[in-house]
């Protein structure tokens, strides 16, 4: 296996920067180089380090927009991940190497997951939707398919249309703020409206053929990776739109997230979410749906479905619709505190998620903020 190239960059190259790199110099998997951003550094990052790097890891979140800064014109930065590592320690000061040994190992094992689950999987049926819409099909469309039998189609357009927005996400689109994460951006919808109102985006998806049209549609700051792989960068405002809290699969699979979610927030950031409160629905095909999920001792929002293009069938996958309330009281119990902020008549509702408590990152329980 080719070795990873790692770029470790600080602000002038003299004390945390060359330490990593001497750190990991002898480290078989690795192939290390390390730079500052400052005009003093020892030795300043340069476009063939951006080029050479498959990763690149900044001891401070700040020397990310400084790098992309000086670099305006670069289209192709790798994923840039922060290790949170002060300007405190001398060169090679043991409590320094004890800090990079733990969160540049705790990067690197979600960076090969979340790499090793990108190469594996297969393009699924709606990759190839939006791919073929990317590429002129301007009918392509899928075919949601829930496991009672209910069928609903959905046209590739919505994930690329920038025309109108839904009330709903328009004013979720105006509450974002600071350095936005984008989870399940897909073809970039948010992404693009929120660049082009002067945000700063990065945009995650787990697929990864939404890289390259992401990329060819604007975006610049791309991950390719599961949301629970993404480590050591904080944002201001996690979106998950399109009922994309949903993603989370299950009760657990939502707990799960809300407990990882504080260690990619920033202080005093937010997660704005949108989802559906399935027993307001009049509609008898899903009432009986919401009933049997009851009988089978399961949350009543919960699905099974699988996404069917042309001949090709995906893998069924877990969402979740949640109500508010429910979803108020797992916030609360994961050190969240969960504001409503919107609500259409069928069921449909907008909220925000802030903090109400730090986690203790070694056992994961919640503690009172300080």
């Amino acid at each position: 296996m080719p070795r990873l190239h790692i770029l470790f960059i600080c602000g002038r190259n003299q004390k945390r920067s060359p330490t990593a790199e001497k750190l990991y110099q002898s480290d078989p998997r690795f192939s290390v180089r390390s730079a500052g951003t400052s005009d003093s550094s020892r030795r300043r990052v340069q476009h063939g380090d951006l080029v050479w790097a498959d990763l690149i890891l900044v001891m401070e979140r700040k020397y990310t927009a400084r790098i992309e800064a000086r670099f305006p014109g670069f289209e192709n930065f790798p994923p840039i991940h922060s290790l949170d590592i002060p300007d405190d320690y001398e060169f090679m000061d043991q409590d320094l190497l004890d800090l990079l040994s733990q969160n540049v190992e705790t990067v690197i094992e979600a960076f090969e997951a979340g790499r090793g689950a990108a190469t594996n999987q297969e393009m699924n049926p709606f990759s190839h939707a939006l791919r073929d819409y990317h590429t002129g099909h301007a009918s392509a469309e899928f075919m949601i398919h829930r496991d009672d039998g209910f069928r609903q189609r959905v046209p590739a357009s919505v994930f690329f249309s920038q025309d109108e927005f839904p009330h709903l996400e328009a004013h979720a689109l105006d509450l974002c703020r600071g350095h936005v994460l984008d989870i399940g951006a897909a073809a970039g919808r948010h992404s693009l409206q929120l660049i082009d109102r002067g945000l700063e985006v990065t945009s995650l998806d787990i697929l990864p053929e939404t890289e390259v049209i992401l990329r060819e549609r604007g975006a610049s700051r791309i991950i390719t990776s599961d949301i629970f792989a993404l480590v050591g960068e904080r944002f201001d405002t996690l979106l998950m739109l399109m009922n994309g809290i949903g993603m989370v699969g299950t009760i657990e699979g939502l707990d799960r997230f809300l407990r990882h979610a504080h260690g990619i927030i920033s202080p005093g950031g937010q997660i704005v979410c949108d989802s559906i409160d399935v027993a307001i629905t009049t509609d008898p095909v899903h009432r009986a749906y919401r009933e049997r999920n009851v009988a089978m001792g399961r949350h009543p929002g919960q699905q099974t479905l699988t996404t069917i293009y042309g001949e090709i069938t995906g893998e069924p996958f877990d969402w979740l619709h949640i109500d508010f309330k429910t979803l108020a009281a797992h916030c609360f119990h994961t050190g969240w505190h969960a504001d409503l902020i919107d609500m259409e008549a069928s069921g449909h509702y907008l909220c925000r998620l802030t903090e109400n408590a730090r986690p203790d990152r070694r056992h994961g329980e919640a503690t009172p903020a300080s």
